[in-house]
């Protein structure tokens, strides 16, 4: 139950009461807002970035409560590859099965990751699932109906000059949004980083 038990350790307690749900496709407003944001988050388009980001955006790093600047999530994403984006109107019923799917078509994965990420059967996915929504929930302190997105990244084992040696890792970054009175979207909370190593609270 490889993934049952890695998003149980991602939230961090031991029981899982949400219901899978099935999740309304995201409107073409908010599906553009998620891709142009990925877009610009690995060009290192930093103005870019910070034209979809409401004047209050929370932005943090897995496993602290304490924000930080747009710029530290340019440097930690830049030199990542892009293995999938979603964008959900509501917290999804199917996080975990498309992250699988992410990592599944991924060619620059070990097999053996993309293996720890795949649920071995229709139950343990189901599962996931359940989970998967429970976490994304808690990590953005979304409520159900919150439009949300995740972009799901692998970073080698490079060096960068900047950065320093980097290991084989996945790397996520997971957002919410609101949409203002003229229709348009604004992204209020990102959250990024590699959750399967973040200190637990």
């Amino acid at each position: 139950m490889r993934w049952f038990w890695l998003v149980m350790s991602l939230l961090g307690f031991m029981s899982a009461s949400a219901a899978a749900q099935s999740t309304r496709p995201a409107n073409l407003s908010w599906e553009s807002t998620v891709e142009r944001f990925t877009r610009n988050v690995l060009d290192g388009e930093s103005a870019h970035l910070r034209a979809n980001l409401d004047g209050q955006a929370v932005i943090r790093q897995f496993g602290t409560q304490e924000t930080c600047d747009l710029a530290l999530l340019v440097d930690r994403i830049r030199q990542a590859s892009l293995l999938g984006q979603h964008a959900y109107e509501g917290l999804p019923g199917a996080l975990a099965t498309d992250i699988a799917s992410d990592f599944r078509t991924a060619g620059n994965v070990p097999d053996d990751f993309r293996q720890y990420m795949n649920p071995q059967d229709e139950q343990q996915m189901q599962q996931a699932n359940q989970i998967a929504r429970q976490w994304l929930g808690e990590v953005l302190s979304a409520d159900p109906q919150d439009p949300v997105g995740i972009i799901v990244c692998w970073q080698g084992g490079t060096h960068d000059p900047d950065l320093g040696a980097t290991r084989p890792q996945p790397l996520f970054v997971v957002i919410k949004g609101k949409r203002n009175v003229d229709g348009e979207y604004r992204i209020v909370r990102v959250v990024f980083g590699n959750p399967l190593s973040a200190d637990k609270s």
